[in-house]
């Protein structure tokens, strides 16, 4: 089993909703529809499986598609700290060997072009921002809706992904995770679930019982592994994750109430931040069971 697989299996859900970013709704169907285009791109581009392309933006809808487009040909998703200056970039990129980057408009005011061009990335595709001469719009890409999804045979302990220790004490080391890994993390999970309610004795609804849509609010980063995670969690599960610009409390709680949100992650600062809100009360927050 690998991360494509998991993205084929998400993407069969269709109209349910995946997405709720900006107050904008983006189904499992319309993401199939442009993470099919984005990896069709990346392969006419010449990413081959086993490339590394790297992914730099904010928790975007876009990075989750990137991710999935990148994971279906078989490549290798490079996620670069969004918090990374210019610096910091050509470390990972050079280190990385990526030689292809999918980046949002602020990451790529840090990469000039003579940059882009000393470190060989022949592919720069764009997510809401200005494009340069040589650069291509997400846009321009992504609705290209006749892209069919290339053939790959991806074994289960390819690399799927480097991310980037802190670097607290000397240079940021790429760390190569597998597809072994994400999907055994996905199934640890849903074990560690089942488990809770056996010791709760609760029992378990019938495999053919309508269960609702479990709705997700991240605040982790996705460049982390705990913002990965999480979200390749949702995905396998066929929840909506919600996500924002920029950590709001007020309008993490409008958001909350609009989309009967289940679940809400993050560290201790962010939550506390939410919970000593002075508006708190004005919000309806009863979804919220974890």
């Amino acid at each position: 089993v690998s991360l494509r697989d998991v993205w084929l299996a998400a993407a069969s859900r269709g109209a349910t909703p995946y997405f709720h970013y900006d107050d904008v709704t983006i189904t499992y169907g319309d993401a199939h529809q442009q993470v099919t285009a984005v990896a069709a791109w990346l392969v006419e581009r010449g990413v081959k499986k086993g490339d590394r392309v790297a992914v730099g933006m904010r928790n975007y809808p876009e990075w989750a598609m990137a991710h999935w487009a990148i994971q279906c040909i078989g490549a290798v998703t490079v996620s670069l700290n969004a918090w990374w200056i210019a610096d910091e970039l050509k470390y990972a990129f050079t280190d990385s060997g990526a030689t292809a980057a999918i980046v949002d408009g602020e990451r790529l005011d840090r990469l000039s072009d003579e940059l882009i061009s000393e470190l060989g990335v022949h592919s720069v595709l764009v997510v809401r921002g200005t494009t340069r001469p040589g650069t291509f719009a997400w846009a321009d890409v992504a609705n290209n809706s006749a892209a069919v999804l290339p053939d790959v045979e991806i074994k289960t302990d390819d690399d799927a992904t480097i991310l980037y220790t802190s670097g607290t004490t000397g240079f940021p080391k790429g760390a190569a995770g597998s597809h072994r890994n994400y999907v055994t993390n996905i199934w640890n999970g849903l074990f560690a679930v089942a488990l809770a309610g056996k010791m709760a004795g609760i029992t378990p609804a019938p495999n053919d019982a309508p269960k609702p849509q479990a709705i997700a609010f991240t605040t982790f980063p996705y460049f982390h592994i705990a913002g990965l995670c999480g979200m390749t969690s949702h995905t396998n599960n066929g929840g909506a994750i919600v996500s924002q610009f920029k950590w709001d409390p007020a309008d993490a709680m409008r958001l909350i109430e609009k989309y009967k949100v289940a679940s809400f992650g993050g560290v201790p600062t962010v939550v506390r931040s939410m919970l000593e809100h002075p508006d708190r009360d004005k919000y309806d927050l009863s979804s919220l069971t974890a």
